[in-house]
């Protein structure tokens, strides 16, 4: 039986610039796991939002993916809407301490849509591990991103 969680995500404006229009939802395909979904009119560059809460499921019969999706415009360089991929996938899985909080962060160098998960999970094969400090060029600091489109 899947055991059910929750933990704090903080959301960071590493744009360069305000954002506008912010709709954050985090979801599995699973039915039985809410959507969470959060909107904000607008956020300053370097500002932080949050904490928000995330629900996701580890153990047998857990969902196999955890999808985030992000969705706001910028009236700054670079200017328009923007958004994510509908399905990004970072598995959140056991290894993830609920103690600490996950990060998610953009930044319009890369035009891209970054997560950050607690420092344990660095030693998973492919992951560099995520210090704890989003930056506008992580490098390898993020565990997932995908790139955003322009709409």
């Amino acid at each position: 039986m899947a055991k059910r969680h929750k933990i704090d995500v903080y959301f960071h404006n590493l744009w360069g610039g305000e954002i506008q229009d912010i709709t954050l939802k985090f979801s599995t395909s699973k039915s039985s796991v809410p959507v969470d979904t959060y909107t904000s009119a607008k956020l300053a560059d370097g500002e932080k939002w949050g904490p928000l809460q995330r629900t996701y499921e580890t153990g047998p019969d857990a969902e196999d993916f955890d999808f985030w999706h992000i969705e706001f415009s910028s009236p700054s360089d670079p200017s328009g809407k923007f958004s994510g991929r509908n399905k990004f996938a970072c598995v959140i899985d056991s290894d993830v301490p609920t103690d600490r909080p996950i990060d998610l962060w953009i930044s319009s160098e890369e035009s891209a849509f970054f997560t950050g998960y607690p420092e344990s999970v660095g030693g998973r094969p492919g992951v560099a591990g995520y210090t704890g400090f989003p930056k506008s060029k992580p490098g390898g600091d993020y565990t997932c991103f995908t790139k955003l489109e322009k709409d």
